[in-house]
């Protein structure tokens, strides 16, 4: 069990919202296929023309957790990108985030975790770890993903579930009188998933 809490949480998504039924028709499939398959009503996209992309949502993400945690921004002494895809391959999609929060030159420790849909879990684990073990006190996690170019390309069952957005977090430790821990992790090799038992 490791004696860590969220203190501070964010998001963001693309500022183009398009509902099911104007996919539906961009994909040429029947009325009601996607709410009736995915459940999904609408989703966001980001804008190109204003700038947005993954980075950018990543980092109003990353500024909302760091408001709703109360933490001075040169408090993060690590930053670990949880992307389902990389931002890029050299340098890490976590120093991008660094640099764009202003802290470019602070030596602040970053890297990724990018194990697509697992990313935020695992690097949920690494913190907690990281915190147990008392390297470091306050680690941002930044995940952002903004696959909508490349969408039209998948198959229509992708297409209709994946939209624009990011969330991060700010990991610390949990004080001796608060309950929050992370109690359980199962990895299962990535091959069937990751299970997390954090209580808040």
């Amino acid at each position: 069990m490791f004696k860590v809490k969220i203190a501070g949480m964010g998001k963001a998504v693309g500022s183009l919202k398009v509902k099911s039924e104007e996919l539906e028709e961009q994909m040429n499939v029947t009325s009601g296929w996607i709410v009736k398959a995915t459940g999904i009503d609408s989703r966001h996209y980001v804008n190109f023309e204003n700038g947005e992309n993954a980075l950018t949502l990543g980092i109003k993400a990353a500024k909302q957790a760091i408001k709703n945690s109360g933490i001075d921004p040169k408090q993060i002494d690590c930053i670990i990108g949880a992307n389902g895809s990389p931002l890029q391959a050299i340098p890490c999609g976590a120093s991008l985030f660094q640099r764009e929060l202003g802290l470019g030159d602070s030596g602040i420790p970053c890297f990724d975790v990018d194990t697509t849909c697992y990313s935020f879990g695992l690097a949920l684990f690494v913190a907690a770890n990281l915190i147990h073990n008392q390297v470091y006190n306050r680690i941002l996690i930044i995940s952002s993903d903004a696959p909508s170019p490349t969408l039209p390309k998948t198959s229509n069952e992708v297409r209709a579930l994946f939209g624009d957005g990011a969330a991060a977090a700010i990991v610390t430790k949990s004080e001796k009188d608060e309950k929050s821990a992370l109690h359980h992790y199962q990895n299962a090799n990535l091959r069937i998933g990751s299970r997390f038992n954090l209580r808040l």
